[in-house]
């Protein structure tokens, strides 16, 4: 449940909110230039096959007394800069991403993610700060308060985000990013305000820059990143992401390429690591040999992005490196991003998906290194063994290798370890999996499930039962096909739309058995 809007707060008189405070000649100059900017994007833009025709129009602005209006039916005074821009450039339409709403989509995101709105929700001091911690648990100093308070929307950013203007407390005037399912803090864009942050939209589209994390980190270009890369009184934050936004250019310039390995040995993990998915965008060979040190770092994620880079800028050279870090390395995020990097690559050897199946610890991916293997009969007895895995993934990777193998020794395991499984979902994956093999030695066990597992599991056992074609099956079938209730699994509602009568006769349908086959009719 999401928490509501804070009540109680401090709202400003009408009388000061109704005052006729004139647009300062700053503001509208500053709409003007973005007017002609604006003009000269539309023209010398390409667009692509997604572009609509009407990217860069603007919708018609609203007047004086229509911005008035929304300002005294909210208790508010929009930014000004803002204000100058729904008056003299337009009320939404062209903008970063996807565009800007009009000013009626305000509460487009408070609509989304607060279960009650109350009247004043513009007018309460939004309490976001740039400084605010950047953790899961962000939302909690606020209490009750709802963070989304004192802001507007302007547009969204696609899927579950979008970008907030603040329009009331501390911060009015700042533009920040959200998300809607808070799998991230709020982000608070570098410029000072709306029009500063639109102009730079401009300002990068002409330069040819990449759109897609448009508004993060610092504006500018080489010269601006260096400045504040070589500045020594900027905080790491700022430096990882003035490293990050060098990704964004269309290109880099031979002075730049010639000092990018030297941010490998910044003080700052961030901008090692950014440094390191920059070098990955435009190629650069020249930093592979400090990729290698690197591998070595202390940060888990700069390993990371390390294992990537290797990869692509050192092919000759990354495998047995990589190969180290796949035993050795403490973390289990880099240590994975080794094993998954060395299967796309082919580079993994049977004695190290035996070294991984039978004595690494499950981060190791275990489940991923049976799957990935060249197992052959005399394998048989090992992927057996890890039918009676502790984790549920294993014993399905070892199943579905078995049945490959088309080895009859291994029902008497199948059969073994579905006679005192619990119910789960890799349970009802083993049972739908016998109607695949076609055996009628599990006939036995199946019919047991189909008697007496959870909905789920009988679904399952009897949809083997019908691929096999057992007649043994007609009597329970019969049973379920008077069942007209959706299927429970233990513990749970109902997980599926259609009746288990539906589903059973989906399963007989596809029976080779005419007899069961005539049950569904």
């Amino acid at each position: 449940m999401r928490l509501t809007a804070a009540s109680g707060c401090e709202t400003m008189p009408t009388s000061i909110l109704m005052e006729n405070t004139a647009i300062t000649n700053i503001q509208v100059a500053r709409v003007q230039r973005i007017l002609k900017k604006l003009a000269q994007v539309k023209a010398t833009h390409i667009p692509d096959k997604k572009s609509s025709p009407d990217q860069f129009q603007l919708v018609p602005p609203l007047s004086e007394a229509e911005v008035q209006a929304f300002e005294a039916e909210h208790r508010i005074r929009l930014p000004e800069d803002y204000r100058a821009f729904l008056i003299h450039a337009g009320n939404g339409g062209a903008g970063p991403i996807y565009g800007l709403y009009s000013l009626d989509k305000y509460n487009d995101f408070a609509d989304w993610v607060e279960d009650e709105i109350p009247d004043d929700f513009l007018a309460r001091p939004c309490p976001l700060s740039p400084g605010m911690p950047q953790t899961p648990d962000w939302r909690e100093p606020f209490g009750d308060t709802s963070p989304y308070q004192g802001t507007l929307t302007l547009g969204s950013r696609g899927c579950t985000f979008e970008t907030q203007l603040i329009v009331a407390g501390p911060y009015a005037g700042r533009v920040i990013y959200v998300d809607a399912d808070e799998h991230a803090p709020p982000y608070f864009v570098r410029e000072p305000d709306f029009l500063a942050w639109y102009e730079r939209w401009l300002d990068e589209l002409m330069l040819g820059y990449n759109q897609l994390q448009f508004g993060y980190g610092p504006g500018g270009g080489e010269l601006e990143l260096w400045q504040i890369l070589d500045d020594p009184q900027a905080d790491g934050e700022l430096k990882g992401e003035a490293a990050a936004a060098f990704w964004r250019l269309p290109r880099l310039s031979d002075e730049t390429i010639r000092r990018f390995p030297t941010l490998l040995e910044s003080s700052s993990a961030e901008v090692r690591s950014n440094t390191l998915i920059v070098a990955r965008k435009f190629k650069l060979k020249s930093l592979a040999p400090h990729a290698i040190v690197v591998l070595d770092d202390v940060s888990a994620d700069v390993r990371k992005q390390a294992v990537y880079t290797m990869e692509m800028l050192a092919p000759q050279r990354w495998v047995e490196p990589v190969r180290k870090l796949l035993w050795e390395d403490p973390d289990r995020h880099v240590a994975s991003t080794a094993f998954y990097q060395l299967k796309k690559a082919r580079a993994l050897i049977k004695p190290d998906l035996l070294r991984i199946v039978t004595t690494a610890p499950p981060h190791l991916c275990r489940a991923h290194a049976i799957d990935a293997g060249w197992w052959g009969a005399a394998d048989a007895p090992m992927l057996i063994k890890h039918l009676e895995d502790e984790e549920q993934h294993v014993q399905y990777r070892a199943l579905v290798a078995l049945q490959r193998l088309h080895i009859r020794s291994r029902l008497p395991a199948i059969i073994n370890l579905l006679s005192h499984e619990a119910v789960n979902d890799i349970t009802n994956i083993i049972l739908k999996l016998q109607g695949k093999s076609g055996q009628a030695a599990t006939v036995p066990v199946l019919l047991k499930w189909a008697r007496c597992g959870d909905d789920l599991s009988r679904l399952a056992a009897m949809d083997a039962l019908a691929k096999i074609g057992d007649e043994r099956a007609i009597p329970i079938a019969q049973r379920m096909l008077r069942e007209e209730r959706p299927p429970m699994q233990k513990k749970e509602k109902s997980t599926h739309g259609k009746t288990i009568a539906a589903l059973v006769r989906a399963s007989l349908e596809q029976s080779p058995n005419p007899r069961l086959r005539a049950l569904a009719r």
